[in-house]
């Protein structure tokens, strides 16, 4: 059995995993000195959204930061929300794409055709463009403190 110190923690990231309004799924990675990785998950076994999970996860994240933040050696932790910064210029690099393809194109249909289908087309484009936008947003990369834990990462 596999058993670790807080002191032995060097790093926590907390993310978000869903788009939007919609269920939410927050992960808190604990990274440890030894190079072991441990993720813990806000939802189900299959990484759904889990109303009866989420509770327990959010006060798990809140137990443990505030522990961290009455310790000493918490200060050698370093506290990370959002995604990595290589990842979240990926996704950036994804939500321009996305942006050209489903805002640009259905609204160019929409001048062009001027049709009642393309309306709706470019209305769903926005719908899901505003999502991937909620996503983006939540997980740019920032350190945070135990002691404010940033309340849209969690479940």
């Amino acid at each position: 059995m596999l058993q670790w110190n807080y002191s032995d923690i060097f790093r926590i990231r907390l993310q978000r995993a869903s788009a939007g309004t919609g269920a939410n799924v927050g992960i808190c990675q604990i990274r440890f000195r030894d190079g072991t990785v441990l993720n813990i998950h806000g939802g189900s076994e299959h990484g759904l959204a889990d109303e009866a999970h989420a509770p327990l996860y959010t006060a798990f994240v809140r137990d443990l930061h505030r522990r961290l933040a009455g310790r000493e050696d918490s200060k050698d932790v370093a506290f990370k929300a959002g995604l990595s910064e290589g990842r979240y210029t990926i996704l950036s690099v994804a939500i321009v794409a996305s942006a050209i393809l489903f805002g640009v194109l259905p609204l160019g249909l929409l001048i062009m055709i001027r049709d009642l289908h393309t309306l709706v087309l470019f209305a769903g484009a926005a719908g899901l463009l505003w999502s991937f936008y909620k996503l983006w947003d939540k997980n740019r990369p920032r350190p945070y403190s135990p002691a404010h834990v940033p309340e849209e990462l969690l479940s």
